[in-house]
């Protein structure tokens, strides 16, 4: 059970930037229409996890909302459908992982 590591394919993106999700949705999908050489065709897992908790002051994003905001909630809804369409007809094990506060433990 588990991952073959040569088949990994970890695509980071800073949820803090619609620019960076972008981008890496490009990347990814690039991997997935065959730009990019490699074996895979699908995602199995897709882990569209951030969390930004206790932020020590106000900030905007670049893209003009305070951080917090962006990072735990616009930016997770924004790469959802960014991969809704290429991926659950390619692969009948997709997931899509979102997780949250509730299983951080004090």
């Amino acid at each position: 059970m588990g991952c073959d590591a040569t088949r990994l394919i970890i695509q980071l993106c800073d949820m803090s930037s619609f620019e960076s999700i972008r981008e890496c949705a490009k990347a990814i999908l690039k991997v997935l229409t065959g730009y990019v050489i490699v074996e895979e065709d699908h995602i199995d897992v897709l882990v569209n996890n951030a969390g930004v908790m206790f932020y020590p002051k106000y900030e905007k994003t670049v893209d003009g909302h305070e951080v917090t905001w962006q990072c735990n909630y616009l930016g997770k809804l924004s790469v959802g459908p960014c991969f809704a369409f290429p991926c659950p007809s390619n692969s009948s094990n997709f997931l899509i992982a979102v997780y949250t506060t509730t299983i951080w433990s004090f």
